[in-house]
């Protein structure tokens, strides 16, 4: 009998070493915010998609809209997922919004950035570092999404020009590097140094009548529960393929304006790219809506 409980023991010890086996009884949560700044958007497009499966729970989700989504409400949602969220969780984190780039820094613009000034991605970075959980899905639908990573690392041209940029203007490295990490999939409206586009159809009072953007296209993904290789979610990834198809046409036409392009290199100094870009620093899928 001493011997059984022996083996059993060392079996139980040797499986958990190879993390089959869980030395609690805790499950997967999902957890998320979901934020809206921009006044023309019609809903929240991924907070309504996230609603709709079983795996999210509507009090484990904070909704952002409009005015309600200024600066000290977008950083205390994230203290919410750290104070909530554990080693076990998806923790997932969506911006619809403005992007910006001020004074070296790219952020996001809040409802009410104009009084309080952007979110720049060293903060929004400090505050990433401290959700534990097992996987982080992050979502900027916003221009200039694509630079909030380190791109320059992987192209060495890109890497000198910034390197050169950074001891020129005395910008912090900490700025260049970005908001990637291990156990996080990020996904981006644009390319880097690039605009984003929404398309937006009015009714002949001015008012918006639909509206197609990456967040609208991507929540179509998790709606339709688009499930690659079937094995029972949409993951990030899978949400990112089905965005990158279903939102092309509209990409290439938003390029291919030319006179827009001009106009809004002229005033912002970036070009329109509105190419959805990703980040994957996850081990295998992470997934978002259980099928």
């Amino acid at each position: 009998m001493k011997k059984i409980i022996a083996i059993t023991i060392v079996g139980i010890i040797i499986l958990n070493g190879f993390g089959i086996v869980a030395m609690s009884n805790s499950e997967t949560e999902f957890w998320g915010v979901v934020v809206v700044a921009l006044d023309t958007s019609q809903q929240p497009y991924i907070y309504n998609s996230l609603r709709q499966s079983n795996n999210w729970k509507s009090d484990h989700i904070k909704l952002l809209w409009m005015e309600n989504a200024t600066k000290g409400e977008i950083l205390n949602s994230i203290d919410w997922l750290i104070e909530n969220a554990d080693n076990d969780d998806i923790v997932l984190f969506s911006v619809d919004c403005h992007g910006t780039y001020q004074k070296g820094e790219y952020g996001i613009w809040p409802w009410d950035g104009y009084d309080n000034g952007m979110i720049s991605v060293a903060e929004l970075d400090a505050k990433f570092d401290q959700i534990n959980s097992m996987g982080l899905c992050l979502i900027f639908d916003c221009c200039l999404s694509g630079s909030f990573i380190d791109t320059y690392h992987e192209n060495k041209v890109r890497k000198n020009f910034y390197t050169f940029r950074s001891t020129r203007f005395n910008i912090p490295e900490s700025i260049i590097e970005g908001i990637e990490d291990d156990n996080r999939v990020i996904i981006m409206g644009t390319m880097p140094n690039g605009l984003g586009s929404h398309w937006i159809d009015y009714d002949w009072n001015g008012k918006v009548k639909s509206e197609v953007s990456p967040s609208s296209v991507l929540s179509e993904a998790f709606i339709h529960k688009y499930d690659m290789n079937n094995d029972g979610h949409t993951s990030a990834e899978e949400g990112f393929v089905y965005l990158k198809k279903n939102f092309r046409k509209w990409a290439i036409l938003g390029f291919l304006l030319l006179p827009l392009q001009i106009y809004m290199y002229l005033t912002t100094g970036f070009l329109i790219k509105p190419f959805p870009t990703i980040y994957d620093g996850f081990q295998g899928e992470l997934p978002i809506i259980k099928i």
